[in-house]
């Protein structure tokens, strides 16, 4: 509310249904642009796939699929700028990242593209393990020197559709599915 030109915080006076109806939207809007034919579109096999469609997918992913285990992902554009920071500030911030919040945490996320290639680095927190999943079938020979656990899965057929696969891979870790999603040359 705008008193005198001053916002002032009335979220005391508003009722609960009030401010549930106001938190519901996003979460409603999001439900309903998973169902937009554009976004099935823009993911379809053998398109480019930006970093911020891939979150807004995860974002939905997390919103849309129920899961016995609570999952978590860092953003691609996070993730696609930590080249600049300096390695003696990213470990200050390390143990905020793995905070208190992660002890129910099953899974989290870090999809990265490099070199135009989109991976996927899953993080096993139960676990405690690194799994590593690329479409490209590229060798594993550099990754197995970093401890990583490094997966057989399925193959991408082109160039294109790392994006697709990292999401499916996602999507089936978070499933708890098998990773046999690629039949006939189509990721369904």
């Amino acid at each position: 509310m705008e008193e005198h030109g001053v916002l002032v915080d009335d979220s005391e006076d508003r009722s609960e249904d009030e401010v549930e109806e106001k938190t519901e939207f996003p979460k409603m809007l999001m439900r309903k642009m998973m169902r937009v034919q554009f976004i099935r579109d823009l993911m379809l096999p053998e398109h480019d796939v930006s970093s911020e469609l891939l979150e807004l997918v995860l974002q939905v992913m997390q919103l849309e699929t129920h899961v016995r285990h609570p999952w978590f992902f860092i953003s691609p554009y996070i993730v696609s700028i930590m080249h600049l920071y300096d390695h003696e500030t990213a470990l200050k911030n390390l143990p905020q990242l793995f905070s208190n919040q992660f002890k129910k945490i099953k899974w989290l996320f870090i999809p990265v593209c490099a070199k135009e290639h989109w991976v996927l680095a899953a993080f096993d927190l139960k676990c405690k393990k690194v799994l590593y999943y690329t479409s490209a079938g590229e060798s594993d020979k550099f990754w197995k020197t970093v401890l990583f656990d490094f997966q057989q899965c399925p193959k991408q057929y082109n160039s294109r559709d790392c994006s697709i696969f990292v999401l499916r891979f996602v999507y089936n870790l978070i499933t708890e599915s098998k990773m046999d999603f690629v039949r006939n040359g189509d990721v369904f």
